[in-house]
């Protein structure tokens, strides 16, 4: 059994919990990007949570992942679900396919994240929206670890292989230039901040470098060229 299938075995055997009841999660944040459609996309569906809640947006919720557990899971939930191992293969869909693809925290354990965001443009269609996060590897705590502890930040919470199978470590402006690559104009970015430091983050607010460092994790969302066919950004 390898890393991934560890996680979603010991994930799927406890008790699952509704991904958007934490209002400051990445989860969250990210719904709140997630405009209105017809097809969303989720790379690393997992158990199918976060799409099957998208589904109150778009009208059909599909979603990748290389755990066939997690897969299965997905796929009783109501998303279209496949399994694929979108870091070494092409993700099974058509060219043009999808108004939305999310990528949320999954992009740090591709080998080629270049490629991925090519997979990403490939499959939206002219004017869709991509939205990705990642931990922030300029997260103050991380820097303060390893410049002064002279230890690497650990920055995952699974606990199965080293740093839990993550292999890339990212900034907000990492992810941006990677987008910037694949040919998706960015749109918009946002740090993920912790409650208990969230009226300090505010008032940090309009200086940039301070925030990112109070920032655990980020989103990106950008938008493929082309006639726009995705809606408006939801709130709720």
């Amino acid at each position: 059994m390898d890393t991934f299938d560890c996680i979603w075995d010991r994930k799927l055997t406890g008790v699952q919990t509704d991904v958007l009841s934490d209002p400051g999660s990445r989860w969250s944040a990210a719904a709140r990007l997630v405009p209105t459609g017809n097809r969303l996309l989720d790379i690393g569906v997992g158990d199918g949570g976060f799409a099957w809640n998208m589904l109150a947006r778009v009208k059909e919720a599909c979603g990748v992942d290389v755990s066939a557990r997690a897969v299965d899971t997905a796929n009783r939930r109501g998303v279209h679900a496949v399994q694929c191992d979108a870091g070494k293969e092409p993700i099974p869909f058509p060219d043009g396919h999808f108004d939305v693809v999310t990528c949320l925290d999954v992009i740090a354990y591709i080998a080629e994240p270049a490629a991925l965001l090519a997979e990403i443009a490939r499959v939206l269609c002219p004017g869709g929206v991509a939205i990705l996060s990642s931990v922030n590897i300029r997260y103050v705590k991380f820097i303060v670890s390893l410049v002064f502890k002279g230890r690497f930040p650990r920055t995952s919470v699974d606990r199965e292989a080293f740093d839990g199978g993550q292999i890339h470590y990212f900034t907000t402006g990492d992810i941006v230039a990677l987008c910037h690559g694949a040919g998706l104009k960015t749109t918009h970015t946002q740090g993920i901040i912790p409650s208990d430091r969230l009226r300090l983050a505010r008032a940090c607010a309009s200086w940039m470098p301070v925030r990112e460092f109070l920032s655990t994790g980020f989103i990106v969302r950008a938008q493929k060229e082309g006639d726009q066919r995705a809606g408006s950004v939801g709130e709720s």
